[in-house]
């Protein structure tokens, strides 16, 4: 056991590359002693999308592995959450979601706490947790969870049973903030000084299909003014 590194040598001559010289490659692995579980559990959802505010079921079951179910055994669960990235543009938002409906509740890990707590395995090998998706309201300072963004919720499970190799298992959903996002129709993000400028907005629900005509939306307008640099014999102006 322990850190082990192998080195594969390219023959006497070293190959010319446009980047440099090459003449071997190495890579390190690490062993360790592995104790196969004698159980495993697995945690699944009805469904993958919530809205904020939504009640989510989750399903934690335990299966030794001959078949038979885990009885009256203890689960340890935790789940966290983290803002989700969403595009400005409407149709790199549809791109994206579209490309990847399968793999982006993939390998994320919440930064905010949102509940933890232990149930017990009923006489089938199952027990359910029900999880508010809702908006905090105090949310951790420094944590990747923004007030208003949509969230991947992670759903952890540990067999609490002592075992230097408790099974373990997790589950990541995603929560929209609302039923809708504001997207930017176009390109257009810049304009004219003395000129009107009119920002092509669009409204799109999710996965549920909604009215959505007659929405007030609310805008705030920042403006930060840029100023040139007195740079002498500077090909290019910098502002500040």
């Amino acid at each position: 056991m322990g850190y082990y590194t192998l080195s594969v040598e390219v023959g006497q001559k070293p190959e010319n590359y446009n980047w440099g010289e090459y003449s071997s490659n190495s890579t390190f692995f690490n062993v360790q002693h592995y104790q196969k579980p004698e159980s495993f559990i697995s945690v699944d959802t009805p469904k993958l999308e919530y809205i904020s505010g939504d009640e989510a079921e989750v399903k934690i079951s335990g299966t030794y592995f001959s078949g038979q179910p885990l009885i009256a055994t203890e689960i340890k669960y935790k789940v966290t959450a983290v803002d989700y990235y969403e595009y400005s543009l409407y149709n790199d938002q549809v791109g994206a979601y579209k490309g990847s409906l399968d793999t982006f509740y993939g390998n994320w890990y919440g930064s905010q706490k949102v509940a933890e707590g232990t149930v017990s395995l009923d006489n089938t090998g199952v027990a359910t947790v029900k999880i508010d998706t809702k908006q905090l309201n105090n949310p951790e300072e420094n944590s990747s969870y923004t007030r208003g963004k949509s969230k991947i919720f992670v759903v952890e499970a540990t067999q609490n049973n002592g075992s230097l190799t408790p099974s373990y298992s997790t589950k990541n959903v995603i929560v929209y903030a609302g039923d809708y996002g504001i997207y930017q129709n176009n390109q257009g993000r810049s304009g004219k000084i003395n000129t009107k400028y009119t920002l092509p907005l669009k409204l799109a629900h999710y996965f549920r299909v909604l009215p959505l005509s007659g929405i007030d939306l609310t805008a705030k307008i920042h403006r930060e003014t840029w100023v040139k640099d007195d740079v002498q014999n500077s090909k290019y102006p910098t502002y500040h």
